[in-house]
């Protein structure tokens, strides 16, 4: 029993003694007065005890009421938007934040479907992220966007935490919301200034080598010319005039690749990857760079001792040169320099295959190799290791790409990119590329013949529709002369007049791209709206790639691309005729 229940028995017993002793008329004595006032002391201090623990009560209630209400003041004023959601996906609470994000009032979201809330399209996000919270915790994140009350979109980045049964709620998931809106608004704006940047940096670096492609291209045409009017003034002999159009073939040969990599500087690459030479691919490049190069400067090339053939894109490869010479140049400056170029091939073993760049371990075997050496000012470690990060530039702004795209250059071509560098020792840049077998080559005016599937339809009629009466002309002799009969249209609605009188007899069109009056795809339209099976030959001075994408309703049977020889030409005509099944 305790003190203060013996203390509570006893002053019953005590208590009854003093009624009866008060009732007889007789007094305690004074023992037992004494015990009266000791308990009757005691009984105060219990008094007072009790009225301090109450005090103490009641001050810890005022700080329970105040944390409660600074916690309710956090919670909803706090700048992450809260929400408990139930394992059905219905909103069992959340703070004022989360409302504000989605203006709505908090009282009409409780009990409502978040995901009427979320757009359409991140709905598999969002579940997805619900689903693996449970399984993952590490994949619990996620950025979806939000339908507003007005309709607008708002985006948020969402943490999800599964919370178990406690003793005031269910099961239910804990979600935070961040508003990234102004976060996804800045990487918007972010792409496209880097697109522009990109912009910028095409057209400067075009208007770089338009110098030297306007050089070549002058070169080019002087041999064209001079070697047509040597044919056309001289009484040359058989081998003589052989020369000169041997002499004529190649230099067109090579303002058509100039042409091509124009096209591709200007954002349409070529399309299937060629088997290159990397010698003579190199010593091409350089003759149309070495011209926009100051005089202090010297760039110097040592070719393989044989033949070394890499599978790729020779525009890319010819893009990887420019980028890497150009930051040569800007290396040295203006002073007196070098740059050298080596092509050789090398083979490396698990002992001597070193890291790459980005630190990928060669896989041991040949590889052909582009190397490029400056005496340059060099980089130091801190720059060398941002160096092929996008937009990175010690230089102006606009810059950066450069090194980036070498890298991605390489890396599509399957190989390897190695940079080292150190301050005042200039910079050395390798390429590795797997190499390939070489094709059987064939000279620009050799006579390939024609596959034995592909037959000439002697006597036919075909159709001629270029606005170049030049071209046209060309074209109809090299079918005159294999047997065919040409009908020629000088632009698009006289091709469409002279089909619809002659559709009967005309085995095949041979349409130009761009013509004046009527482009080639207007012109195909029209063409199959009077015969839908009617073949078509698209021929054009552009890319097959920025050509035929344009025809969005009616697709040309065949491309060929200008310019093109007689064996070309008559080979595509001939593919027109192929029965396809």
């Amino acid at each position: 029993m305790t003190k203060y229940a013996t203390s509570k028995s006893s002053l019953h017993t005590l208590r009854a003694r003093a009624e009866s002793a008060i009732a007889s008329g007789q007094r305690g004595d004074d023992a037992a007065n004494g015990s009266i006032r000791d308990y009757i002391h005691e009984l105060q201090v219990y008094q007072v005890e009790l009225e301090m623990q109450a005090d103490e009560l009641r001050k810890t209630q005022l700080e329970l009421i105040h944390s409660r209400d600074e916690y309710a003041i956090l919670y909803d004023q706090a700048p992450i938007g809260y929400i408990a959601l139930s394992l059905s996906g219905l909103i069992l609470k959340t703070n004022q934040t989360f409302a504000r994000m989605l203006q709505v009032e908090a009282e009409m979201l409780i009990h409502r479907p978040l995901s009427h809330y979320v757009r359409l399209e991140d709905h598999p996000l969002f579940f997805a992220i619900c689903h693996r919270a449970t399984h993952a915790p590490q994949l619990r994140m996620g950025e979806v966007g939000f339908l507003r009350g007005d309709e607008s979109l708002f985006f948020g980045r969402l943490d999800i935490t599964p919370q178990a049964l406690s003793s005031t709620m269910e099961p239910h998931y804990r979600i935070t919301v961040v508003d990234i809106t102004e976060k996804r608004l800045a990487e918007q704006e972010k792409m496209r200034l880097e697109r522009e940047i990109l912009k910028l940096q095409k057209e400067d670096s075009l208007k770089r080598l338009a110098g030297g492609i306007a050089h070549n291209f002058n070169n080019l045409l002087t041999v064209i010319m001079g070697n047509i009017e040597l044919i056309e003034e001289l009484q040359l002999s058989g081998e003589q005039m052989r020369q000169c159009l041997a002499d004529v073939a190649k230099a067109s040969a090579r303002a058509a690749e100039l042409s091509t990599m124009m096209l591709t500087y200007l954002g349409f690459p070529p399309s299937q990857p060629t088997i290159i030479e990397l010698s003579s691919t190199i010593e091409q490049i350089l003759g149309v760079l070495q011209s926009t190069l100051h005089g202090a400067l010297h760039c110097a090339f040592t070719p393989s001792p044989g033949p070394i053939h890499i599978k790729g894109d020779r525009t890319q490869i010819a893009h990887l040169i420019n980028n890497l010479i150009e930051n040569s140049v800007e290396a040295i400056g203006k002073e007196p320099g070098t740059i050298t170029l080596l092509v050789y091939e090398d083979y490396f073993c698990h002992r001597t295959s070193p890291l790459s760049y980005h630190g990928e371990r060669l896989i041991p075997g040949r590889y052909a190799c582009i190397e490029i050496r400056d005496s340059g000012c060099g980089m130091d470690q801190t720059i060398l290791e941002k160096a092929i990060d996008p937009f990175f530039t010690t230089h102006f702004t606009g810059r950066g790409l450069g090194l980036s795209a070498v890298w991605g250059i390489v890396h599509a071509h399957h190989g390897y990119f190695f940079l080292n560098s150190e301050p005042g020792s200039g910079t050395v840049a390798r390429a590795f590329f797997p190499p390939a077998q070489p094709k059987a080559a064939t000279a620009f005016a050799a006579a390939t013949p024609l596959p034995a599937s592909l037959v000439i339809a002697a006597g036919k009629t075909i159709l001629l529709a270029d606005d170049d009466q030049i071209v046209r002309k060309i074209g109809k002799l090299i079918l005159e002369d294999e047997g065919y009969h040409i009908l020629e249209a000088d632009g698009g609605h006289d091709a469409v007049a002279l089909y619809r009188l002659y559709q009967q007899d005309v085995l095949c069109v041979v349409l130009d791209f761009a013509m004046p009056d009527l482009d080639g795809n207007l012109t195909l339209i029209e063409l199959r709206k009077i015969n839908p099976q009617v073949p078509v030959l698209l021929v054009s001075g552009f890319l097959k790639e920025q050509t035929v994408e344009r025809f969005l309703t009616e697709k040309p049977n065949g491309f060929l691309q200008k310019p093109f020889n007689r064996d070309e030409f008559l080979q595509a005509v001939a593919e027109m005729f192929v029965v396809r099944p």
